[in-house]
């Protein structure tokens, strides 16, 4: 399912939302009329986004704990595929993702980071959010929807000749020392046709899930031009019995060498503009099994999010900080000391905050995240009121009992549960 951040935090009671609210979901003004009462369309808005994507090596030690690495010391330099970072939204509705600009490293700088920027139109005044992407599963050139992402944690409000800068991303890239499986395999084969004027850019067959997670066989391939478009045959390997699956095709359209979410998508077609989807893969091998580029509105989930939810409640009750805010946080990483609540914004995948006279009966909270990522899952109570959380003798609480780490996985997990305490009892 994919999902619309907007629409399901909205249904969160409370409270005075963190910047995760809206993030993944734009707005724009519609059409107003004039003083004549002519319907006059709003003017088209252009912003530039800017920033360093980031890729950190990290394990975990024996509490939990994240822990980085050096990607010489471990693997001898950087091993893995590009980088993708694209300013983008989710329709509130369908959970569509439209994307507006991107930008792709090749060869990313593990050292310094990858400085981007990003050109954003919008016919009128919305919002955008944005992500980064690395290929560091398969190394396959695609864009998987498994991948290890970061995101903003809000969405920028766009508005005519907006600039923002140093909206850095940081990938938290997981230490794998190798190691897979086998299978035995079965073939899929067929042609894939683009019908767009093509100059270059591969072109792949892809396996998805028929929830649109993937892909998990591809098979990459140079067309050949030919009148109106262009052309290539294929062959994919797939695992025998992978069962009933997604067939789906994408060219680098864009032409930054990866295939993306900003590229055109097509499909496997049993006939003439009919989507063949979905199809079974079993023991015997499959051919004729043609992909049209671009069809229809394919797109896996790119941008994954799971939800992070469960009941917020204090040990010595919250009656007793009159006064005060209660902030519940995904964290980025675990603070070591006290921190501003201004840095939430970088700190956090996504924050909200309760006056502690709403918890008296005790609340909830509902949090998005990256998924198959870390987080921190913590509330402090700001009992003073000074905007700054973790200090000496203030109450807080987490999820796990120990360091709060949560590791996301591809699941939402609505039955978490934090009980703030005072440090001092």
């Amino acid at each position: 399912m994919r999902l619309s951040i907007l629409g399901v935090l909205g249904l969160v009671g409370c409270v005075i939302h963190g910047p995760g609210d809206g993030g993944g979901t734009t707005t724009t003004t519609g059409s107003t009329p004039d003083d004549s009462g002519t319907t006059k369309e709003p003017d088209p808005v252009h912003a530039t986004i800017s920033g360093r994507v980031i890729l950190k090596l990290y394990t975990t030690d024996t509490s939990g704990d994240i822990v980085e690495m050096d990607w010489d010391e471990a693997y001898g330099g950087y091993p893995f595929g590009g980088v993708f970072v694209a300013a983008y939204n989710s329709d509130e509705l369908t959970g569509h993702e439209t994307y507006y600009d991107q930008d792709a490293f090749l060869s990313p700088n593990v050292v310094d980071g990858d400085s981007y920027s990003l050109d954003v139109t919008l016919e009128g005044p919305g919002t955008v959010s944005v992500y980064a992407a690395a290929d560091a599963v398969w190394v396959d050139g695609v864009i998987a929807t498994y991948e290890p992402v970061a995101t903003w944690p809000s969405a920028l409000d766009i508005e005519d000749g907006a600039s923002f800068e140093d909206i850095d991303l940081t990938i938290l890239v997981p230490y794998n020392p190798g190691g897979g499986g086998s299978c035995d395999t079965t073939a899929v084969d067929g042609v894939i046709t683009i019908t767009k004027s093509w100059v270059d850019g591969n072109a792949a067959a892809m396996v998805y899930t028929t929830e649109g997670d993937g892909p998990y066989y591809t098979a990459m391939v140079t067309p050949t031009a030919i009148t109106g478009g262009a052309e290539a045959e294929y062959t994919l390997s797939s695992c025998q019995n992978a069962g009933t699956v997604q067939l789906y095709g994408a060219w680098d359209s864009n032409g930054n060498g990866l295939i993306d979410p900003d590229d055109d998508w097509g499909a496997y077609l049993s006939g003439p503009d009919t989507e063949g989807n979905p199809i079974e893969i079993g023991t015997t091998a499959l051919s004729g099994y043609d992909i049209q580029i671009p069809f229809g509105d394919i797109q896996p989930n790119f941008v994954p999010y799971v939800f992070l939810g469960g009941t917020l409640s204090s040990q010595e009750g919250f009656d007793q900080y009159p006064g005060a805010t209660v902030y519940v946080a995904a964290m980025k990483s675990r603070p070591n000391a006290d921190f501003a609540t201004s840095s939430l914004e970088e700190a956090a995948y996504d924050w909200t905050s309760y006056p502690s006279e709403d918890l008296v009966a005790g609340g909830s909270f509902n949090l998005v995240v990256p998924s198959n990522t870390v987080a921190y899952l913590w509330a402090y109570v700001d009992e003073d009121g000074d905007g700054n959380l973790q200090e000496v003798g203030e109450a807080l609480g987490n999820a796990t009992g120990d360091s709060g780490k949560v590791a996301t996985g591809s699941r939402s997990q609505t039955s978490l549960a934090i009980i703030t305490m005072d440090p001092e009892l």
